[in-house]
């Protein structure tokens, strides 16, 4: 196997002892999970953007937003294990005692990215995750109001939300 073959992953186990991985939910076989400590849950958007919110206090809205991005941009249908590789290249700038929660939390938005993309009938796929953590990050938008802002709306409208903002 050559150093540019892509892996394909379901699931993933930090140094740390996270497991992320996909499993059945209502819908389909994309919903995912963390399980830490024998206890495994779905994240919510709630949780991740505070997650990006206390990193972002300490080492500035626009260093995890670029980080967001760099694994935003190597998002696709497909999970690969050298995008985990890289969240975990990724943190090795922060302090050691941020690294897990700075894993934990890209790791889990990859998985769901992907997962976005692989809704059936998608029209904005990744771009509604984007969407969120422009809204905190960018904007300043209080978490609640940003895992909110798009309920209800037309997948249209939220399109043209992300176009305005360049995604």
């Amino acid at each position: 196997m050559g150093a540019n073959t892509l892996i394909e992953i379901r699931s993933c186990t930090s140094s740390y002892g996270t497991q992320i991985y996909f499993s059945k939910g209502k819908f389909d076989s994309w919903c995912v999970y963390l399980k830490k400590d024998g206890n495994a849950q779905a994240p919510h958007d709630k949780s991740y953007f505070k997650a990006l919110k206390e990193l972002a206090a300490k080492y500035g809205e626009d260093v995890i937003y670029d980080k967001f991005v760099q694994i935003y941009e190597k998002t696709s249908v497909k999970c690969y294990a050298n995008v985990v590789n890289y969240i975990e290249d990724l943190s090795q700038d922060l302090e050691e005692e941020d690294r897990e929660l700075f894993w934990n939390t890209l790791t889990t938005l990859y998985f769901a990215m992907v997962a976005e993309e692989n809704k059936k009938f998608t029209k904005l796929g990744k771009r509604i995750k984007r969407l969120g953590i422009h809204q905190i990050l960018q904007e300043d938008l209080n978490i609640s109001e940003a895992a909110q802002y798009s309920k209800g709306m037309k997948w249209r409208q939220i399109h043209d939300e992300c176009v305005e903002r360049g995604f």
